[in-house]
């Protein structure tokens, strides 16, 4: 599985990967985890290779705009 995690700095991507670091090793390996961390303004370019996208707090009401983009240019993407 491909995630995408959007966010707006640097320092929030650190975070999110703290978080999936933690994640079981036998878990991320059986579920074939794939992850790409992006800037909010460089999301466009990843988002037709994604599986999931997970959108960061950081974004605040830009999430939304994200959203609609997601939908409209990659509907498989949950």
């Amino acid at each position: 599985m491909k995630l995408l995690i959007v966010e707006k700095t640097i320092e929030a991507q650190t975070d999110c990967v703290r978080r999936i670091e933690a994640f079981n090793r036998s878990d991320v390996e059986i579920l074939d985890l794939k992850t790409k961390l992006v800037l909010d303004k460089d999301y466009k370019e990843h988002i037709r290779f994604a599986d999931v996208v997970i959108l960061g707090s950081g974004l605040a009401d830009y999430a939304i705009q994200i959203v609609r983009t997601i939908r409209s240019e990659a509907p498989w993407v949950h």
